[in-house]
């Protein structure tokens, strides 16, 4: 029998940046689980399921976390998606559903173009090579533990 599909609760702040600020999902599966081959992605209000600007694979049976990205620079309204997979990463098939979007993120275009908004990051090392004080782009925090434990997302296209 196929397991039906988690219940997924999702905030995006915050409500409006400036090009190439940060935003922060917040999301939280309130029943059901999340499984290896869901996803989360960030959209161009509008834009088709299968070309996100950026996404993350959850893992099996997380409950939620946090998600900071970069927004683009120019003006557009962005949204995330949370993704249900019903056969692993086949996008072209459409075999998926989303089961739900967040609020939507107002992105106005940088006050001045030719100076960026935040300083260049530095290179941020993979996996456990991360030096103290480094942060690493594919780890997010679980509101539903103590102490906000961390755990990962994957690139759908390299499983893990």
């Amino acid at each position: 029998m196929p397991q039906k599909p988690p219940k997924v609760i999702m905030s995006a702040t915050p409500a409006a940046v400036q090009g190439g600020e940060s935003v922060t999902l917040t999301w939280g599966v309130t029943e059901g689980d999340a499984e290896v081959y869901d996803w989360i992605g960030l959209y161009t209000e509008g834009e088709h399921t299968g070309s996100p600007i950026k996404f993350v694979c959850c893992k099996a049976n997380r409950r939620g976390g946090t998600w900071t990205v970069t927004s683009p620079k120019q003006a557009c309204t962005l949204e995330f998606r949370f993704i249900k997979s019903l056969f692993p990463y086949d996008t072209i098939n459409k075999n998926y559903m989303v089961l739900r979007t967040s609020n939507p993120i107002v992105v106005h275009p940088p006050t001045d173009l030719s100076t960026p908004v935040h300083p260049p990051a530095e290179a941020v090392p993979h996996g456990d090579d991360i030096a103290h004080g480094q942060t690493n782009p594919y780890a997010a925090t679980s509101p539903n533990t103590q102490g906000g434990a961390s755990f990962g997302f994957c690139n759908p296209l390299t499983p893990q």
